[in-house]
């Protein structure tokens, strides 16, 4: 028998955010997106995958992704909590390969835009 394995609800990772205020569309460049994964900003502006060479440049980490997107082939619409949002900590979806200073770093960065990590 075949399994499914379904993907937790896209909100999972939210403990407060405000209506619309805290997400912004934007658009994604370069893989598949899940909900709850922190997010950068490439050099043309688009929400890419988080680079873990970015750790010490500020404002490396912009958002938190909302839902599930495939920006594989192509850029796609999407949306990020950019501002005023309070997210679970241990639902947030990392690089492989971040360390616990890279990822202090990150949650710095998200604080700045007033994304708190609890």
């Amino acid at each position: 028998m075949d399994s499914v394995k379904m993907s937790p609800r896209p909100s999972a990772h939210i403990l407060q955010d405000i209506e619309r205020l805290s997400k912004d569309q934007v658009t994604l460049s370069g893989g598949n997106f899940v909900s709850a994964e922190v997010v950068g900003r490439n050099e043309n502006g688009l929400v890419t995958k988080l680079s873990l060479d970015d750790a010490v440049a500020e404002g490396a980490a912009v958002g938190v992704i909302y839902g599930y997107f495939d920006a594989s082939e192509e850029d796609v619409p999407g949306i990020m909590h950019a501002r005023l949002t309070a997210v679970l900590e241990s639902k947030l979806v990392w690089p492989d390969g971040i360390t616990p200073v890279q990822k202090t770093g990150f949650l710095a960065q998200l604080a700045a835009n007033h994304i708190i990590a609890r």
